[in-house]
């Protein structure tokens, strides 16, 4: 079964340290993003000590990193003038001994698992009227943008460099 916890970058530097999700440029971005220390910008602990993001890792029963998944707010342009505030995904990563297998007590992808954790807390904010859920994910990570758009219903909104900006409504607010 799989066990999140709360990402601290004090106590699981360690347990990050060695995380890796592929050896093609966006995942070792991905990589680098978990396990670099907070005097990098672009890392999960200055993003979680500095900018507020919710970072977590997910963990099989005998205690191996299965990957993270992190979650922020910000705005973006989504009807071509006007900003709106989000809830934004920055990352997302799977190991790459679990990438393409199978949680064996649920029968599910890890993949799928942390993700449908993932958008429920984005649900969370629905009562902060943050109706859109945004990510980016690299051009050339097909396989991500299929996932994302064919099983979830994200929707490609523009081009940021490599990346691709996707978004989904998560629906009126809950009362």
């Amino acid at each position: 079964m799989l066990k999140r916890i709360d990402f601290d970058p004090d106590l699981h530097a360690e347990v990050v340290r060695e995380f890796d999700c592929g050896r093609a440029d966006y995942a070792l971005e991905v990589s680098a993003w978990i396990t670099a220390p907070d005097t990098r910008q672009e890392s999960a602990a200055y993003a979680v000590r500095r900018l507020g993001c919710k970072v977590w890792l997910y963990f099989e029963d005998d205690n191996a990193l299965v990957g993270y998944t992190s979650l922020s707010k910000d705005r973006w342009k989504l009807d071509g003038e006007r900003e709106s505030p989000v809830v934004y995904l920055p990352y997302l990563g799977v190991g790459t001994v679990f990438q393409g297998k199978k949680e064996p007590s649920s029968g599910r992808s890890y993949f799928g698992l942390m993700f449908e954790d993932l958008l429920h807390e984005a649900g969370k904010h629905k009562n902060l009227h943050l109706f859109w859920v945004c990510l980016h994910v690299h051009k050339n990570n097909k396989l991500a943008r299929e996932i994302y758009h064919e099983k979830y219903g994200f929707r490609e909104c523009g081009e940021e460099d490599d990346y691709i900006r996707m978004f989904a409504d998560m629906g009126e607010p809950s009362t």
